[in-house]
């Protein structure tokens, strides 16, 4: 199992008073898109090569291929005042001016939410090396931008009562939506359900007593999961139910720590034994704040031949917004 651990940014900025943040505009630009803005000569080098191929690609864990940004190259002199409010820019500067390398960061310069970065580098080998050092720290930025601007959707029509239940039945708190309804609960389960004609985003809380150390572990967080959602999560049909489903991509494994919560995060498709139904979830699996549960929260979306990955972006927001009350 690949183990490593990372604080992520802030979630939610407090550098900016709310009267500041409230005379802002808002960014624009479509889901998960990215600005890059290049002086003349530099978008042929390696770096912007290398930021191109890190920023372009593919989603792992999704059934088809997808990409992790949608990237748009403008030079300077066509950066305009209305590009200049999309969510995400990153300026690559490549020049012997530069008198430090390095990745610095500006937000809610011309709208909110938004990040710049500059990528500042004195050399186009140098510029390379640090921005394949820097790949966790380019993507998890450019998605904590996204993430805030779901948060404030969330926001303003939140799941107050099905929040409140979760607080108490499984002493945590998240972000969500009021688009969602309760499917199924118990004191130790909870299905939420997203539907619209299209399209089924879900989340599924579960818990367990902790009576060995060892159930903190991905040999025993999977069967556990499948347990569970054969248990309360059936197919169309009868004696079909929701699994793990890693005959076609193998299941990502990793250890991070979210929100001082340190989580085994599971990464790849569900489908559903007996039936053809399937695809991408993530699940987050902890311990509670008094160490006497192990809590799962599983995220899926259900849209069958279609792009999942901004579908995916809000649940994960979900899950990244998790603390304990």
């Amino acid at each position: 199992m690949k183990k490593y651990f990372f604080a992520i940014l802030l979630l939610l900025l407090v550098s900016l008073s709310c009267k500041e943040q409230a005379n802002m505009p808002v960014s624009i630009g479509k889901i998960n898109s990215v600005i890059v803005v290049l002086r003349n000569g530099v978008s042929q080098t390696p770096a912007s090569k290398t930021l191109d191929s890190i920023l372009t690609q593919e989603i792992y864990g999704m059934p088809q291929s997808e990409s992790l940004f949608d990237v748009a190259h403008v030079t300077e002199a066509n950066l305009t005042d209305l590009l200049k409010k999309n969510r995400n820019i990153i300026y690559l500067i490549i020049s012997d001016t530069v008198k430090k390398d390095g990745i610095f960061m500006s937000e809610d310069v011309f709208a909110t939410p938004q990040t710049i970065l500059f990528i500042r580098s004195s050399h186009p080998d140098s510029a390379k090396k640090l921005i394949e050092k820097s790949e966790n720290l380019i993507i998890n930025t450019l998605k904590n931008t996204e993430y805030r601007r779901i948060y404030e959707i969330m926001s303003k029509s939140p799941a107050v009562d099905i929040k409140k239940k979760i607080n108490e039945n499984f002493g945590i708190d998240l972000q969500l939506i009021n688009l969602f309804f309760e499917a199924k609960s118990t004191k130790d389960f909870m299905w939420l359900r997203l539907e619209t004609n299209n399209y089924s985003q879900g989340l599924i809380l579960m818990k367990e007593p902790l009576i060995s150390e060892n159930q903190f572990n991905p040999s025993h967080i999977r069967p556990w999961i499948d347990s569970t959602l054969k248990l309360h999560i059936p197919g169309q049909f009868e004696g079909t139910y929701m699994k793990i489903d890693d005959s076609f991509i193998k299941l990502k494994i990793d250890r991070v720590v979210i929100n001082d919560i340190e989580r085994i995060v599971f990464t790849g498709l569900w489908g559903v034994q007996g039936d053809f139904m399937g695809g991408p979830f993530r699940s987050h699996t902890f311990l509670s704040k008094d160490k006497t549960h192990l809590i799962t929260v599983y995220a899926y979306v259900y849209y069958p031949s279609e792009e999942k990955r901004n579908l995916m972006m809000d649940l994960e927001a979900i899950l990244y917004s998790i603390k304990f009350v």
